[in-house]
């Protein structure tokens, strides 16, 4: 009698050449894509806190009449928070580790993340830099503070989740590639019993027999 016949459709070439490694250089990039998506982040929600206040708070006279007004560039508090604010947002995302391991975060725990770090960090800036600014009514440093806290949520969030996801479908599919559900074997080498007609990622069943010699 001859041993066990097993027949195996190769898997397609395409699938193979999908699931690329993930390299180190590949991580480091990644998690400079975030890094450079909450530099931008920031400057968004800096420049709209500062035209804000402008506007509806101070009333200035040249943010009422366009919400970009030349002198905008020659504002030096503008400038210096366009700086150092980036900065701060950076450093304090750094801590909470939300720059490191890129490829292990998803979708809720970027959500989780964004909001309570950004929180921590408004109330960090409105003590700095907003309570000490002239007011006529305390309303102004609550909307000043909300103001702050959902432009950055919304902003860091508009850069974050998309890369998120696609870093997630990216591991996804790395992951079902090299770990298919089912994958056929020759007889002997599982660890139990196969079905006889188990499929193949083609959908065709496979059939498994014995050759007997005449």
């Amino acid at each position: 009698a001859h041993p066990d016949l097993l027949t195996v459709l190769p898997e397609p070439a395409t699938l193979a050449d999908t699931a690329k490694p993930i390299t180190a250089s590949a991580r480091r990039w990644a998690g400079m894509r975030y890094v450079l998506g909450d530099g931008l982040a920031s400057v968004v929600a800096w420049t709209t806190l500062f035209l804000f206040r402008k506007r509806f708070l101070e009333l200035a006279p040249a943010y009422l009449e366009t919400w970009f007004p030349a002198r905008l560039l020659e504002e030096g508090n503008f400038l210096f928070g366009a700086v150092f604010v980036p900065m701060f947002w950076i450093g304090l995302y750094g801590l909470a580790g939300m720059h490191s391991e890129p490829f292990r975060r998803h979708r809720s725990q970027e959500v989780g993340q964004v909001l309570w770090v950004t929180l921590l960090g408004s109330l960090t800036l409105f003590f700095v830099l907003i309570l000490d600014d002239q007011i006529s009514t305390y309303t102004q440093y609550y909307r000043s503070l909300l103001v702050l806290f959902g432009a950055q949520v919304l902003s860091v969030l508009a850069f974050r989740l998309p890369l998120t996801t696609r870093t997630v479908k990216r591991v996804h599919r790395r992951h079902c590639l090299q770990h298919p559900r089912r994958r056929l074997q020759r007889a002997g080498g599982g660890d139990g019993p196969r079905d006889s007609r188990a499929p193949t990622q083609s959908g065709i069943p496979v059939h498994r027999g014995r050759a007997r010699g005449r």
